[in-house]
């Protein structure tokens, strides 16, 4: 974990999850605390031996590699105020949902119930919207990014975007092939809505700050059309019509991305569906019941 000063007010801890700090005026807001205990740590030291504040928390959205780590800060540091999303906070409250959802409502097997998808639970003094808002006494402006998330928020303060999970650095995008998202569309509309931002550069949750962050916006956009494109291709050549468990096979083998795990395989179909449901969406697929099975058809 690397500490890395972007302005004198803006700064982020560079990991495979990063983490943002903003220091004004006596306050120090952390955006985000990483997977775990371990990762929180590691921060709250490397503050306190730069006698850095922590007088507040902001979580962008309810996925345990990113609030995994709160629990123990809130511990550590008791003053500390937590604030996070609407309904992303209910998740964190009742982690037990993220499991819950990807095991179909289920109630979920054990091997589900790991720090990848069920962080502690999180404390939260105050639930958030996007706009303008005074966080711990820092003014910020909060951005709506859904799509990755149901209500996922990135912060802007000093002229830096904190992006949270909205796009992927290339690096992740080559590495997970189809990026965890629960809502397609949405995930487009946040990604053009970033293009629109004036900010001098950004930090993803995962990648390095970037001030030519639209260049890795775009390949974001280009990755989402081109997995919409290959779901359709994949029924083109079944003349029109597959059954769901068929098409995420074919969809696992085009994109070289190997599952020896339940969970791994419940991310990987919760974000093909979500491009299968932009596609339904936009009345270019439908699903249908045929022989018991849930199948795909196009319009």
């Amino acid at each position: 974990m690397k500490w890395v000063k972007i302005t004198d007010q803006c700064s982020y801890f560079s990991a495979s999850v990063n983490i943002g700090y903003i220091e004004s005026n006596g306050k120090g807001l952390l955006i985000d605390a990483g997977i775990d205990d371990q990762a929180a740590k590691k921060v709250l030291k490397t503050l306190m031996e730069e006698n850095k504040p922590i007088t507040s928390l902001f979580l962008t959205h309810a996925h345990s590699d990113h609030f995994g780590g709160a629990a123990f800060l809130q511990k550590k540091v008791p003053h500390v105020k937590t604030y996070a999303p609407s309904f992303e906070e209910a998740i964190m409250r009742n982690p037990r949902l993220e499991p819950i959802y990807l095991f179909q409502g289920n109630e979920p097997i054990a091997s589900l119930r790991n720090k990848f998808l069920e962080g502690p639970t999180v404390d939260i003094d105050e639930v958030c919207d996007e706009g303008k808002m005074n966080i711990g006494g820092l003014d910020v402006m909060l951005h709506s990014f859904p799509g990755h998330s149901y209500n996922q928020l990135g912060l802007e303060y000093d002229d830096i975007l904190y992006a949270a999970d909205s796009y992927f650095s290339v690096e992740t995008l080559i590495k997970h092939r189809i990026p965890f998202q629960v809502d397609a569309l949405s995930t487009k509309q946040s990604l053009e809505k970033l293009l629109t931002l004036h900010v001098k550069g950004a930090v993803p949750g995962h990648g390095e700050y970037d001030e030519q962050f639209q260049t890795t916006v775009d390949e974001n956009i280009r990755l989402h059309e081109e997995i919409l494109q290959d779901i359709v291709h994949c029924l083109e050549s079944e003349g029109g019509t597959m059954s769901q468990d068929d098409l995420l096979q074919r969809m696992f083998q085009k994109k070289n991305i190997k599952l020896n795990q339940l969970s791994a395989y419940l991310l990987y179909r919760t974000a093909v569906l979500a491009f299968v449901s932009e596609l339904v969406k936009k009345e270019i697929l439908e699903f249908c019941i045929i022989d018991y099975k849930i199948y795909l058809t196009q319009k």
